[in-house]
């Protein structure tokens, strides 16, 4: 494809066209949806007085509801009409910007190029799990052989604890009504739990990587446990026994489960990057043509919605005309934060290749692609996921 400032222009004009009128999309909805509301309690409202005048035997009355319900239905009828208005021009404008993306895929030289980078964006995220996974492990073995320091671990989450509870009381105070409270907090309770935090710290960085290896594990090597990956691990979110055991007092830290937790996250992190890395890596796509990313959940949400005349009350209860627009809102602000990123990861894998694709993620066009690619890839994986969990399921049984 033709890759350049007057195509990345247009494709910008299209998008706004969509944003804006997914902006109108949204206010005319939010209206339907109180309409359809209120509608539907007036025809179930007008349903049980009919029934009651047919039990008291009023045929005026019954005949009364009936020509209210017929009305009601009729303007249930308008408010349909008027969704698929709404849906017909937001479809349309979701296939110009739908286009651009096609075009891309048509371009099998940038495509490749695409791949290529979101390939070293998922091997560096994978990277980086293989060492975090590797350093959780070392800390483990090593905390067999020197207790002492689980309890600097857990020294270090209670005095992060105590920060963040401090720093949430203080968005509840008033700076002028609590400035001693304020101040108490600011000048002596954070310090001091900021001190507790790097004195056990300090004292676990001292220990952890001089252990005694035990006889059977001569031979290993270990990897190196680091100062980042110890800040990281006593942010994580540690578990706390609910009630008083044998060897522990209700509201202590359960380590062992909390390590188990954090434990099954890598892995569940690392299949997720395993399994992206197989989509951009000459897996096969699907011959059945698809929409990409979120300008596909705003058409497939809204597919079969106003198809019939009771699809709206369906969505009215699930609230699904609010929800494609809450993600595309989200997709929209990523859009600022995905650019520097793009361009670190196409300098890797650009060195030998043409101006055309060293310079392609200046573009937002292929900036937008990229992360509605990647947005498609995780849907697909989670969706693999349950799949596999229902398999097994059906298999256990």
């Amino acid at each position: 494809m033709e890759l350049n400032k007057d195509s990345n222009k247009q494709y910008m004009e299209d998008k706004k066209a969509f944003e804006l009128k997914l902006a109108k999309f949204e206010k005319g909805m939010e209206k339907l949806k109180e309409d359809l509301k209120l509608n539907r309690r007036q025809i179930e409202d007008a349903e049980i007085r009919k029934k009651r005048a047919e039990e008291d035997k009023q045929p005026q009355a019954v005949k009364t509801e009936e020509e209210n319900i017929k009305k009601l239905k009729a303007k249930q009828k308008e408010i349909k009409t008027k969704g698929k208005k709404i849906e017909d021009i937001l479809n349309n404008a979701q296939d110009k910007v739908q286009e651009h993306f096609k075009e891309i895929e048509k371009d099998p030289e940038l495509k490749a190029h695409i791949d290529k980078a979101m390939a070293v964006k998922y091997s560096r995220q994978l990277n980086k799990i293989h060492k975090e996974q590797a350093q959780l492990e070392t800390l483990r073995k090593v905390m067999e052989e020197k207790p002492e320091i689980e309890n600097n671990l857990k020294g270090m989450v209670r005095a992060n604890e105590k920060i963040e509870g401090l720093k949430k009381e203080l968005e509840g105070l008033d700076e002028i009504k609590d400035k001693a409270r304020i101040n108490e907090i600011m000048l002596k309770e954070i310090p001091e739990a900021e001190s507790k935090y790097k004195i056990n710290k300090d004292m676990m960085m001292k220990r952890v990587n001089v252990g005694e290896k035990s006889d059977a594990d001569k031979d290993e090597e270990r990897t190196e446990i680091t100062s980042e990956f110890i800040d990281k691990l006593a942010k994580e979110g540690f578990y706390h026994y609910k009630a008083d055991g044998k060897d522990f007092k209700k509201g202590d830290i359960n380590l062992n489960k909390s390590l188990n937790k954090i434990a099954k996250g890598y892995a569940k992190k690392e299949d997720f990057y395993n399994r992206s890395l197989q989509k951009v890596q000459g897996k096969e796509e699907s011959e059945k043509e698809t929409k990409t990313g979120i300008f596909n959940k705003v058409k497939n949400k809204l597919n079969s919605n106003v198809e019939n005349e009771t699809a709206l009350v369906k969505v009215d209860e699930k609230i699904s005309w609010r929800h494609p627009i809450k993600k595309f809102k989200a997709w929209m602000n990523r859009r600022n934060n995905v650019e520097k990123e793009n361009e670190e990861e196409s300098k890797v894998s650009n060195k030998n290749t043409s101006e055309k694709f060293r310079t392609a993620y200046k573009y937002d066009m292929i900036q937008d692609y990229v992360k509605d690619r990647e947005d498609n890839i995780k849907e697909e994986v989670k969706q693999e996921r349950k799949n596999n969990q229902e398999r097994d399921s059906d298999e256990s049984r």
